[in-house]
């Protein structure tokens, strides 16, 4: 408690020099919250939860629409929840029939270590959701895990992930020979990421037999994405977005017996 009490107190002073907004933050359901700028955005991130546009984007998609909602997808579903977000966690977890909170380096003794390249706890077609923010950036090898989440996911099941994307980026750029923090911050832009994407990622799952629906701030009504700061006003970094994309990667039918 005093953790995120401390998180929320840097958050806002953090973010009191620079642009600012005022919205309704739909992870935890804060209405007038302040929403602060970081190093990446303008204004995007809720002082109270932490939550940036991403969270809010995925929140938006379980709330308003009407394939990808609440109850098609997360009631009384199997879920795992890949480096779990405090605010997203509190959220996703509430009417699922079994929530599985997951990582590959975790203190936390709640928090189960999973591999996603490797996940041999989970039988195959015995899981409804994979849920993996911002993850796949850091799985130097990402096609072994894109083809184990498919193992595990049962034949309709979504892995539901997201990636830095920078705008206009459309090839993704992969160098195994850049290994130092320094060289990877400069250009994957953080130290732990092995590769930027581009929007080649899109074909790329398609391929491995997944249908996907791609879901950013423009697939609601501009009422609600205004409302819920789905697109904050201005990038501050050469590699960020304001155009986050959730990709809903739903295994088909086709791929059930794909293991």
């Amino acid at each position: 408690m005093f953790k995120d009490r401390a998180k929320q107190l840097y958050r806002t002073f953090r973010g009191l020099s620079g642009e600012r907004k005022r919205g309704h933050c739909n992870v935890c359901d804060t209405k007038h919250v302040l929403f602060t700028s970081d190093k990446w955005v303008r204004a995007g991130i809720c002082t109270l939860c932490g939550s940036d546009a991403r969270h809010r984007i995925l929140a938006a998609a379980f709330q308003y629409h009407p394939d990808l909602s609440y109850p098609r997808m997360l009631y009384k579903k199997v879920i795992v929840h890949i480096a779990p977000e405090q605010g997203l966690q509190n959220y996703i977890s509430l009417a699922t029939r079994h929530y599985i909170k997951g990582d590959l380096f975790s203190a936390d003794k709640n928090i189960e270590k999973i591999d996603l390249t490797r996940m041999p706890q989970f039988a195959n077609s015995s899981i409804d959701a994979i849920i993996a923010m911002d993850v796949f950036e850091h799985v130097p090898d990402d096609d072994r895990a894109l083809r184990e989440c498919r193992r595990v996911l049962r034949a309709g099941g979504y892995l539901i992930m997201s990636v830095p994307v920078p705008d206009h980026f459309t090839q993704t750029d992969e160098d195994p020979s850049i290994i130092s923090e320094q060289e990877r911050t400069r250009f994957y832009g953080q130290h732990d990421h092995v590769r930027m994407y581009g929007a080649d990622l899109f074909d790329r799952i398609r391929r491995l037999d997944y249908e996907i629906a791609i879901i950013n701030a423009e697939s609601f009504d501009p009422d609600v994405c205004k409302k819920h700061n789905l697109a904050p006003e201005g990038v501050l970094h050469p590699l960020a977005t304001n155009h986050r994309v959730i990709i809903f990667a739903k295994k088909s039918e086709q791929a059930a017996n794909l293991h």
